[in-house]
């Protein structure tokens, strides 16, 4: 059977994510992950949608723009799944 070729998104796609720098370098480090877990204890609700379970602390301000807020409370937001992916979508494309 024939291999399909990649695409021409689908290498540009690979190709940001050989160049991006790994979790850890971008701030998501074990501070971070203890962080998120405590937030998100203390934040069972998707703040957005007010029903489901909250998966996912989203910076309300990008985390590169806005270093200090990495570690705030008042800097994030606990989102479900769905709520977090249009968000985030909305700053990529919006």
């Amino acid at each position: 059977m024939p291999m399909r070729l990649p695409t021409h998104a689908e290498r540009e796609r690979a190709k940001r994510e050989r160049l991006r720098p790994s979790a850890g370098e971008r701030g998501y480090d074990r501070t971070w992950r203890r962080f998120r877990l405590w937030y998100l204890r203390r934040h069972p609700l998707c703040e957005t949608c007010k029903t489901a379970g909250a998966t996912e602390v989203h910076h309300r301000r990008r985390l590169r723009d806005y270093p200090a807020g990495r570690l705030n409370p008042e800097a994030v937001q606990a989102l479900c799944k769905s709520c977090h992916s249009r968000e985030t979508a909305g700053e990529v494309f919006g």
